[in-house]
């Protein structure tokens, strides 16, 4: 890919200086040189002239894209377990809730039967 020619949306005509770590350098003909993240800048901005370069960049954006996806996925994944999780501790603070409620609530109809059978025999 060094040494191509792109064309950029914006600034126009260019050479790849470098690709490393998924940037791009590119040398326009004004002298700038610029960096872009590859290979989404090839779905946004960049196009390149030599048809078998265009046809790398395009399998590096499929291979991206897809990676993105996997990832995207993983996400939600990860979101929809953390929620289960989260609903399943409410369930049994709920339940724990109801359980302690029913003891409270028969603890009290124990004082309650051994008070009225205290003033029974009283």
């Amino acid at each position: 890919m060094v040494g191509e020619t792109v064309i950029h949306t914006r600034f126009g005509r260019g050479t790849v200086e470098g690709l490393e770590n998924a940037r791009i350098s590119v040398r326009f003909d004004d002298g700038t040189v610029r960096v872009f993240a590859y290979p989404a800048a090839v779905e946004r901005f960049l196009t390149f002239e030599n048809p078998s370069a265009a046809a790398r960049a395009a399998e590096d954006l499929a291979r991206y894209q897809l990676a993105a996806s996997e990832v995207a996925r993983a996400k939600i994944e990860e979101n929809r377990r953390r929620e289960e999780a989260l609903t399943q501790q409410r369930l049994e603070a709920m339940r724990e809730r109801r359980v302690s409620t029913a003891k409270k609530a028969a603890a009290n109809r124990a004082a309650a039967i051994a008070r009225s059978r205290a003033k029974a025999e009283g």
